[in-house]
């Protein structure tokens, strides 16, 4: 009689499913030639583990603020990344960006009140997405950016609050309808990926 394999509870199952999702996001920064130019990466001053997490607590709480649903704080996005950063899958020059938003604000981000936090990530988002740089940040900071704040937005909509309150969840999806009427403010399903793209 074959050995019943243990899958392990469905909690351990979904977390290294979103390890492995992550994974997979961040395989174009290995293409992207960051590691292969060590000089352009060097950290003026190295930022300790509980530096790094006020860090990425205040960007995500600006990214996707608490609304009528719960924001990336309350879903547990903060601790996501920090997993994520000590499992090598956001870019090894973290610490520069954190040194250049605290440089842009004048200040620690994390303490600046957050209407000016707020205008430091969008500047910085907007440099970053934007079809053209206007040279305020560099094109590694650019990439480091728009990695996190995809892991921002991955970790967010892959959890149970951003699958199931922001988003419209269904453990069983009804049959296939080829033509349905949407309401304007009709939430997009959490199983619906395309939702996750960001360019």
């Amino acid at each position: 009689m074959a050995k019943r394999r243990d899958i392990g509870t469905r909690s351990t199952a979904l977390r290294d499913r979103r390890r492995v999702i992550a994974g997979l996001a961040c395989l174009p920064l290995v293409n992207s030639g960051m590691a292969s130019n060590p000089g352009s990466h060097a950290v003026v001053k190295k930022i300790g583990d509980a530096d790094r997490a006020q860090f990425l607590e205040a960007i995500c709480e600006v990214v996707v603020p608490a609304t009528e649903s719960p924001g990336a704080v309350e879903a547990g996005v903060p601790a996501y990344l920090a997993m994520m950063w000590h499992e090598g899958l956001l870019p090894s020059n973290l610490d520069n960006l954190i040194h250049e938003m605290d440089r842009l604000a004048g200040q620690r981000l994390v303490g600046a009140p957050y209407a000016r936090k707020s205008a430091i990530i969008s500047a910085v988002d907007a440099e970053a997405f934007g079809a053209a740089s206007s040279g305020r940040l560099s094109e590694d900071l650019r990439v480091v950016w728009r990695s996190v704040k995809r892991q921002i937005l991955i970790g967010y909509y892959t959890s149970e609050v951003g699958a199931s309150k922001e988003l419209r969840y269904e453990l069983v999806p009804r049959r296939y309808d080829a033509d349905i009427l949407l309401e304007d403010d009709a939430p997009a399903f959490s199983s619906d990926w395309r939702a996750l793209m960001v360019s």
